[in-house]
């Protein structure tokens, strides 16, 4: 067994390390370079499903010349009629008791489209089942997405659950389970304790062990939660961390402003722009107060340009 605090070993990819050998010895040889660049690509994209949630998580925003790029290769219409960088104060609201369990409801299902360097290479689709237990707010996440780039192809599956402290005023992830079929597959699985602060993951067999003194750590579909109900509660800076599969990521996230977009299917959609400006300064996420405070696109300033966009969003509640 191996014990890590608050960061591990760093994360790579097999793939990625081929590529870097393959480069190094083959370097005067053009078709190597050619090989290279698309080892690069299917490193890079592996990387990009491992994260894929939200999530994922990914992503950044794309020079205005390439907007136009990416509409004209049937992205979703997404013009942006007005940007504004706000000087921010950090400051909090909070929630009344009756607000905070009417955001946390019923069954939620999100469908993103995923797309590479301006294509559409496949879907994300995520359900959240809320549920109340005598004041007790938990619930249950399943992720499931695809992606065919290339030649490549590979499969993403999640489950987590998660729940309110309201004693911490932040939500806990006591376990998560994770496939990937295709490029750096795995299985993982991951029990969380001591209110979030330590985590025992086993990834393919093998079991390590990490922990952080002060934060708690989350999963991806956790992360996204408490993204929300920081933006909820007005927060303009938040550091938070995720349990990734051998080391802790540490994110710092600092709201910028809010941008307006017009979306194919909802209209003028009035988005707050949140940016991470720590060690992932490249990933720009999106939230939309007009639906629910959800994530509405991701992207991430990369090789191959990675960005997921919400197509569909819809809720159901017993009566």
């Amino acid at each position: 067994m191996k014990i890590y605090h608050l960061v591990g070993r760093h994360e790579r990819g097999r793939l990625g390390w081929w590529s870097l050998r393959l480069c190094r010895e083959y370097v005067t040889c053009s078709e190597a370079r050619q090989k290279c660049v698309l080892s690069r690509q299917a490193s890079t994209y592996s990387t990009i499903l491992s994260n894929l949630h939200w999530h994922v998580l990914l992503l950044s925003l794309i020079a205005t010349s390439s907007v136009q790029a990416f509409s004209q290769a049937s992205v979703p219409v997404m013009k942006q009629a007005m940007k504004q960088e706000l000087m921010v104060k950090e400051s909090t609201k909070s929630l009344s008791a009756n607000d905070f369990m009417l955001r946390h409801l019923c069954q939620k299902s999100f469908e993103y489209d995923i797309y590479l360097a301006g294509a559409h290479v496949g879907h994300f689709q995520r359900v959240i089942n809320w549920k109340n237990n005598n004041n007790e707010l938990s619930a249950e996440v399943n992720s499931t997405g695809n992606i065919y780039f290339l030649w490549l192809e590979s499969t993403y599956k999640q489950t987590s659950s998660m729940f309110w402290s309201p004693k911490h005023n932040y939500f806990i992830t006591p376990n998560f389970t994770q496939k990937i079929t295709g490029l750096r597959a795995r299985e993982m699985s991951v029990l969380v304790s001591e209110n979030g602060l330590s985590s025992t993951v086993k990834l393919d067999g093998e079991v390590s062990q990490y922990r952080s003194d002060t934060s708690p750590l989350y999963d991806i579909d956790t992360l996204g939660a408490q993204i929300r109900i920081n933006l909820l509660q007005d927060k303009k800076t938040f550091v938070l961390y995720r349990q990734a599969t051998d080391q802790i990521k540490e994110y710092h996230f600092k709201v910028v402003g809010e941008e307006v977009i017009q979306h194919q299917r909802w209209g003028t959609l009035t988005v707050i722009k949140v940016k991470e400006v720590g060690e992932y300064s490249k990933m720009v996420l999106w939230f939309s107060p007009k639906l629910d405070y959800q994530l509405v696109k991701a992207q991430l300033d990369a090789f191959i340009s990675p960005m997921v966009f919400l197509s569909n969003f819809t809720q159901q509640c017993e009566l």
